[in-house]
């Protein structure tokens, strides 16, 4: 049971901080992004990114990129986090960096179906053009198993695709499943 000392004290504390300060009606401002509950990640992209990182305007890539990784694992967000992007601006807030794994997190859950056509045409082709030809690929892998392919080995290891994030594993299964469909 409560003291009665303990109860006068506060009712006394209650009386003198009712007293204190301004005896107006409260007032409770609007907050920063009146009408939207939070950014949406999509204009935060374009705001902050697309400028110079043009392929972030394209959804079906960036599926790709969170196909296999969770947001927070993305090059896209890692650094944006640390402030590194956007170079020229100030970083990212706590709330544009919510809606960016927001967005993320959406994008993953649309995410098609990993195709090893679609990520030699995306990854290779603008580099090797003969990777874009089927005729090609199946003379690459006549004698070969596709895992002992050069475009495979190099994607493997991770020298190939030379800029961008390595393939992921699915990814790699993605290209050698492709591949063994060339195997007679």
């Amino acid at each position: 049971m409560v003291e009665r000392s303990t109860v006068g004290f506060l009712f006394v504390t209650l009386l003198f901080l009712g007293g204190c300060g301004d005896r107006s009606k409260l007032r409770f401002s609007e907050p920063a992004q009146t009408g939207q509950f939070a950014l949406a990640g999509k204009d935060v992209l374009a705001a902050k990114c697309v400028s110079c990182h043009k392929s972030f305007s394209d959804e079906e890539r960036l599926k790709r990129l969170v196909k296999d990784k969770a947001p927070e694992e993305t090059t896209l967000f890692i650094v944006s986090k640390e402030g590194t992007m956007p170079p020229a601006g100030p970083a990212l807030t706590t709330e544009e960096l919510e809606a960016l794994r927001t967005y993320l997190t959406d994008l993953k859950r649309a995410a098609p179906a990993v195709s090893g056509k679609t990520i030699i045409a995306d990854r290779c082709v603008s580099c090797h053009r003969s990777f874009g030809d089927e005729e090609r690929l199946k003379r690459m892998v006549k004698d070969q198993e596709p895992e002992e392919t050069d475009l495979y080995l190099e994607a493997e290891s991770g020298n190939m695709p030379p800029t961008g994030p390595r393939l992921t594993a699915t990814e790699l299964k993605a290209i050698r499943d492709y591949l063994k469909l060339f195997k007679p």
